[in-house]
């Protein structure tokens, strides 16, 4: 009982100690945004991409966002993570669009919380962002979990349809792991269904696998949504998804997560 007790104040104290860190490294400069290349499947067209964000701690290292995210959702410092992330995401595609071509046509897609969407301060702040950094119409795209609806309950249609009358798209992230109802999913101003690793993952030895993302590629098609599979990783793979008729997919396969300088190198050869 007592070693118990021990290591559950072990584990307290270890939260305490990340959200003290994080609320540091907000502003001390150790998190850092990666952006991961996003494709047309058919015509293996760069079309957009992914902000994700990296924690280099000083001490621990790389810390994991499965690790600091949900602290930062418990104490409410998700929606100060969730504005820094915007806020430099939107600032670094405006300034490759001034740089590349290329870049005018890409759609950026940040992940956001719920908590975020409700925070009473949160649109307004949206508004000054694309004052600042006005992006052309549809090229914002949020990442809401397919637990949205639980969470925000009756206030989702509203708080959805206030993103639509800013130009901002909206997908639904980690798509086939949740619970939606397919009611509830017609009702709301969605453009997206992303498709979840878990399902990708498995395609080439699970035929069960194939026939749920085959279902899910269906239902988007038949709602209109455009479809997204992310954690593509084999050839085969994408040659599964491109039968299935995916729009769009993102994976090792392509390309990691890339730093700033390393997804200009990407823009650049696409330029040729």
């Amino acid at each position: 009982m007592l070693s118990l007790m021990a290591e559950m104040h072990k584990q307290v104290l270890e939260r305490l100690h990340l959200e003290h860190d994080l609320r540091h490294a907000l502003k001390g400069g150790e998190l850092q945004l990666f952006y991961q290349p996003i494709f047309h499947l058919k015509s293996q067209q760069l079309v957009g991409m992914e902000a994700l964000v990296r924690w280099q701690h000083p001490e621990r290292g790389l810390v994991s966002p499965a690790h600091f995210i949900p602290i930062a959702e418990e104490t409410g410092l998700i929606v100060a993570l969730d504005q820094w992330i915007l806020e430099r995401a939107c600032r670094q595609l405006w300034t490759w669009q001034r740089q590349s071509d290329i870049a005018a046509d890409l759609r950026l897609s940040v992940n956001v919380s719920a908590k975020t969407l409700q925070d009473a301060t949160f649109f307004k702040y949206l508004d000054t962002l694309q004052q600042r950094y006005p992006l052309p119409r549809g090229q914002l795209l949020l990442e809401l979990t397919e637990r949205i609806g639980i969470e925000l309950g009756s206030e989702i249609l509203s708080l959805l349809e206030l993103l639509r009358d800013r130009d901002i798209e909206i997908s639904i992230d980690d798509f086939g792991t949740g619970y939606s109802c397919l009611s509830y999913l017609h009702s709301l101003p969605i453009q997206h269904l992303k498709v979840d690793r878990s399902f990708i993952s498995q395609l080439e030895e699970n035929e069960r696998n194939v026939q749920i993302t085959r279902m899910i590629l269906l239902l988007s098609q038949q709602l209109g949504y455009r479809s997204i599979a992310e954690g593509i990783e084999t050839p085969r793979q994408l040659q599964i998804l491109q039968e299935l008729g995916c729009d769009y997919g993102q994976g090792y396969l392509f390309a990691p997560p890339l730093p700033p300088e390393e997804f200009e190198w990407l823009l650049k050869a696409y330029s040729h």
